[in-house]
């Protein structure tokens, strides 16, 4: 969501944006598209989460980049911002107090490593957490996200005990509109 959001902005700016994926491999393959990117030439790089080995190749370039979520500038053309999700849900979770919601459930991928919220940062909250399915390891793409929210939901909101929360919170964008379905 993040970057469709950049490019969106880059685009309506009237600059070419060209959009590539790079990761670590066994085979060695995962900076095939970073590499080809490199060569055509560019004047600024966007870089999310970026890796020590994806930072070499763009350092050798001597390229402007702006590397998000990072710390460590390791070149002299790197430009770090790092986002405090902590910051983020703490400011959260005080516009609810705010706006009178007092129940929350927070909606899920167990794949996404959801960090509970401390009680301490609750103040008054009753927050609930569902994970989309907690027993596997492994997404099966957009349908399997789909098809288990849909589950999760059958399943919660049929129990007699089920209570409609003030809020629910969603950490995945299809997960959510499987839930409006």
């Amino acid at each position: 969501a993040m970057a469709d959001a950049i490019r969106e902005r880059m685009l309506a700016e009237r600059y070419l944006f060209t959009q590539v994926s790079a990761y670590e491999s066994r085979t060695g393959d995962g900076f095939v598209q970073l590499d080809q990117a490199l060569k055509q030439g560019a004047d600024l790089i966007i870089a999310f989460f970026p890796s020590a080995a994806m930072e070499r190749r763009i350092a050798v370039q001597g390229v402007p980049c702006v590397m998000l979520c990072t710390d460590r500038p390791t070149f002299p053309q790197a430009y770090p911002v790092r986002f405090s999700r902590a910051r983020a849900m703490a400011d959260f979770m005080a516009r609810c107090r705010t706006s009178g919601i007092r129940r929350i459930v927070r909606v899920a991928l167990m794949l996404n490593g959801v960090r509970r919220i401390p009680k301490s940062e609750n103040d008054g909250l009753e927050v609930d957490y569902w994970f989309v399915n907690p027993r596997d390891d492994q997404a099966g793409g957009i349908e399997w996200v789909r098809r288990r929210t849909t589950e999760l939901f059958m399943k919660k909101l049929s129990r007699r005990d089920f209570r409609m929360p003030d809020l629910f919170l969603f950490m995945d964008d299809f997960a959510a509109t499987a839930a409006l379905m």
